[in-house]
């Protein structure tokens, strides 16, 4: 039997969702800060890959706006949709000739994580998504009768 500490922790999941958040909002207002701050460099870059310079703006504040929201918990669907996008983009467009080590596994980690919250939403410990799926997650996560009785079953089997 798994005996982790998740296991026994009613809020185990929503504080994973909340460090999974907070992480990808590290990286991604960092990230958009510093594209937004130099965005003749970022429109400059994103040019000599074909696209023009409203697409460094595009960029910038999709990674700047997607961090805030993955931060404060509201709209991740949204914002996890537009940074699981850039991620695609960077990883097919930029790193992927480099190959998965030293190329485009970072940005893989990022992709899933933030595929993770679209999923799953924000968990407990956020603002609350205004995002319509998000909304019938939570109302898909509430217990009925039989998932409750399920989880009786199995933690009685356990004593």
């Amino acid at each position: 039997k798994n005996k982790g500490a998740g296991n026994n922790c009613p809020h185990s999941l929503d504080l994973a969702l909340l460090l999974i958040r907070l992480g990808l909002a590290a990286v991604f207002l960092t990230h958009g800060l510093s594209k937004l701050m130099n965005i003749e460099g970022t429109a400059g870059f994103l040019g000599s890959l074909g696209f023009n310079g409203f697409f460094a703006w595009l960029v910038a504040l999709a990674e700047t706006l997607g961090g805030l929201a993955m931060l404060a918990g509201f709209w991740t669907c949204l914002a996890g949709t537009a940074l699981a996008i850039v991620m695609i983009f960077a990883m097919v467009l930029v790193k992927f000739n480099a190959g998965f080590v030293g190329g485009w596994e970072y940005d893989l980690i990022l992709l899933i994580n933030a595929l993770a919250v679209i999923l799953a939403g924000p968990g407990k410990y956020a603002l609350g998504c205004g995002c319509k799926g998000c909304q019938m997650k939570k109302q898909a996560n509430k217990p009925d009768s039989a998932k409750t009785a399920a989880v009786s079953v199995m933690q009685n089997n356990k004593k």
